[in-house]
Order: C-alpha cells, then sequence, then structure tokens
C-alpha cells in the first residue's frame, strides 16, 4: 500500500491516503477515520530520493491508570532520504539514510516508526486521572469507593489476582 515505484514519475510526485477506521495496515495501531497520510517524493540525482510527509489524524488507545478508552491527536511532519542499496555508504549507515532496491521504495516501515514515536509511553485520559482502585477496581475517576489500600491488606490488588504479569 506504502509502495512507490521510482519509474512512475520523473523528478518530483506527491501522495496522498486516507486511512479508515478498521483499516488493518500498522499493526497495533487504531486510527479513527480521515487519517492522512501526505507524501512528496523528490529524485535527487539518480540514486537517492528524499521523501517529505505529513500524517495527521488521531489514534485509540487505552488510559494507562483507569483503562477507559482515549483519543489521541497525532499531526507529524517527517523526512527521510532513500538512496539505492547499491550506492550506500559507510556514512549513510550512520546518518539514517534508507535503502531501496528494484526501483521501489517501501515507506510501511518508516511510516510506522513516525507513527510509534508520536505515541505516548503511558497514555493518559488526563493528567490527574487517578486510576482504578487496586482493592475493588473501580475507576476513581467516576466513583468514590471506602477501601482500604495498606500492604499489608489481603484484599490489596484483588482485582489483578488472575493476571499474569510474568
Amino acid at each position: 500500500m506504502f509502495k512507490i515505484n521510482l519509474a512512475s514519475f520523473g523528478d518530483f510526485a506527491e501522495f496522498s491516503e486516507e486511512l479508515k477506521k478498521g483499516d488493518a495496515v500498522f499493526e497495533g495501531i487504531d486510527y479513527d477515520d480521515n487519517f492522512k497520510i501526505d507524501i512528496s517524493a523528490t529524485k535527487d540525482g539518480t540514486e537517492s530520493v528524499i521523501i517529505e510527509g505529513a500524517i495527521n489524524g488521531k489514534v485509540n488507545l487505552t488510559c494507562g491508570r483507569c483503562l477507559e478508552n482515549i483519543s489521541q491527536p497525532i499531526n507529524t511532519e517527517f523526512t527521510v532520504i532513500f538512496r539505492k542499496k547499491s550506492a550506500i555508504t559507510g556514512d549513510d549507515a550512520q546518518t539514517d539514510v534508507r535503502s531501496y532496491v528494484n526501483n521501489e521504495i517501501d515507506l510501511h516501515e518508516c511510516l510506522y516508526e513516525t507513527i510509534m514515536l508520536e505515541l505516548p509511553l503511558k497514555p493518559l485520559c488526563s493528567q490527574d486521572c487517578r486510576g482504578l482502585c487496586p482493592v475493588c477496581g473501580i475507576n476513581k475517576n467516576k466513583e468514590k469507593c471506602s477501601c482500604s489500600v495498606e500492604p499489608g491488606n489481603a484484599e490489596t490488588y484483588k482485582p489483578f489476582k488472575g493476571l499474569d504479569l510474568q
């Protein structure tokens, strides 16, 4: 889906793709409708291509504290240089220049990495999210409980007893 045949255009080309909810394009990423990827490709000589792009849309995540569904906006731009595999030098490997073969650039991995780098390590519905009660398991943002959270309390973390966290 995100492959560019370099023989299909002259010195410059633009590509656009709009993904819909449920399109299984990037493993583990649940995006909303209207998730848009815009790409421009500029040939730089006979062996290099400069790819510039923008990714705009929303990704559905789960709050790391209360487990509520949240929507995370992604609005980012990126630039990547691709060079014919036979022309890659030692310096290219040090500067993240990517390679292509058979006159075709596969952008899938590059786009996936760009999206993943935009996602928070621990998504939160809000900075002051109170999370789940470790005794009864209720969402403390929505309800109050009178549970006693003490290290010696046998009931502490009971809702999570069956989870294998190894």
